[in-house]
Parts: structure tokens; sequence; C-alpha cells
């Protein structure tokens, strides 16, 4: 739903969105000539990335890369694949320096061809009432519940603030994988309500506005999109000194970063705050 959202975004300024997809044969094979239309071929992400340097070396259509994340799941196979797409591109397109210089060393980008553009986020809508929840103390994490995201760093962290804070309330805003496992641990030693499990949440704005906390426990981040949208609704933040965090906040100025991994230290400043 929100990609169809994005698109309406997109057609309403005159972008045009054609969809190219797979079928029966006679059907995929009008596709490539509408690729060759194109000016400029866009990969996004690992596998985006893979298809449009195929793409583009079918179609001699110029190409550009991006690489949003340290991706440190990725092996030697994966990184000479990406090695030899980057190797197609243009101009290898970053959103933050730290994720440039490690993927650089990495998958052998040359300087010339790498640039960074850091994330943007619209203006978010203040709500004409912000109706807060007075008997806790909200701490809201918004992100997928996948291992990369340190839930199970964070619920570490927050027992040990409930000891400290016994009103606090952890808003776990986000859907994935994780989501039962999680869940159990939550259960193990919170009392009932003190972790909350949002799920999908498209309004995430109004989530920023009723929390007093913002916090991200990740292993590994690019320039996540989250942190600037809470720092743009003025809430405090507490993350990891991961990827691009360090260079979005500057600690104990705009917000506090604390090692990755390290529930004792983001316990410690979560009660600080």
């Amino acid at each position: 739903e929100a990609g169809h959202d994005r698109r309406d975004d997109l057609e309403r300024i005159t972008v045009r969105v054609p969809e190219v997809h797979g079928g029966e044969p006679e059907e995929g094979a009008a596709e490539l000539p509408a690729l060759l239309e194109a000016d400029l071929l866009h990969g996004f992400l690992y596998q985006g990335n893979i298809l449009t340097a195929l793409l583009s070396w079918m179609t001699g259509v110029p190409c550009l890369t991006s690489v949003r994340n340290r991706d440190i799941w990725k092996k030697r196979r994966h990184r000479r694949v990406s090695a030899w797409a980057h190797g197609r591109a243009l101009r290898v397109v970053f959103n933050s320096a730290q994720v440039r210089d490690e993927t650089m060393a990495a998958e052998r980008i040359p300087a010339r061809r790498s640039v960074v553009i850091v994330n943007g986020v619209p203006d978010l809508p203040v709500p004409a009432a912000v109706h807060r929840d007075r008997k806790h103390q909200t701490i809201l994490c918004v992100a997928s519940l996948r291992q990369k995201k340190g839930h199970t760093h964070l619920l570490e962290a927050f027992r040990q603030v409930l000891t400290r804070i016994p009103q606090a309330l952890l808003l776990l805003a986000g859907e994935g994988p994780m989501r039962r496992s999680l869940e159990e641990t939550a259960a193990r030693f919170a009392p009932s309500g003190a972790v909350r499990f949002s799920g999908y949440e498209p309004d995430v704005a109004s989530l920023l506005w009723r929390s007093d906390l913002f916090v991200l426990a990740s292993l590994e981040e690019g320039m996540p999109n989250a942190l600037l949208e809470a720092m743009a609704a003025s809430l405090p933040a507490v993350v990891t000194a991961v990827g691009g965090n360090p260079e979005v906040i500057e600690d104990g100025v705009t917000g506090w970063l604390v090692p990755a991994a390290d529930s004792k230290a983001l316990a410690a400043r979560i009660i600080e705050m």
C-alpha cells in the first residue's frame, strides 16, 4: 500500500511510473523495448543493483547503483557480485560516509565514482493536540523486527531500566520474523503492558509526538530515516554508534550515542534521560 501511495505522489509531479515485470514469454518480450527508452537505470539495494547492472549490460543504458547499509551479512561471493555490479555503474550512491568507506574497501569501488547523498525526510505533520500517556514514560523504537536492529539488546536494556523506572513503557513499532521470540522474551521479565508491539505502523508521526524518548539499538545502519524523523519531531534520541548514526548525532549535543550490543550502556543512558 505504501508503494502505491508513493507512485501516486510521483505521478502527481508528472513522473511516469511504468511497471516492468515478468510473465509469459510473449508478455515479457514486450517489456525490454521500454527499458531501451530509458536514459538512466538506478539500482537499489543488493538484488536491485545486480538486476540493474545486468539490464545495463544487455541494453547499453547507463546505470547507477546504490548502497544504503553496511550489509554485514554479505559473504565473499556476494561481495564479488556486488563489485561487478558497481563496476558497471557511472556512480555508486551511498547514504552515509561510513557506509561509503566500508563498502569501497570491501568491494573495490574507486573513490572518484562514489557519491554520498544523505537521506531526507519530509516535514512531519504536527497534531492539533498531543495526548501523552502521563502514567508512563514512553520509550519508542521504530525498526523492523530483525536481528540487525538489536531488539534483543534493547529488551535486555529495558529489563534494567524497569528496576529503576517501573513506570517506563517500551513501544516497539515494526514487524518482522523475530516478533514471536521478542514477545516471549518480554513476557519473561516485563509486567503486562510494559512492552507493547504495535506491528506495522503507517502513522509513525503520531507515535513520535506521544513519546518521551526515541531509542535505536541497531547493530548496523546506513542513514536511518526513523532517527531523522524522531529528530524532526524534537524527540530526544539514544542510538548505537553504528553506520551513519554518528554523522547525524553529535553525542551529548543533538542526542546520545552508545556502543552497539552494549545493553548496560544503553540502559544507563535511557535511565539518565
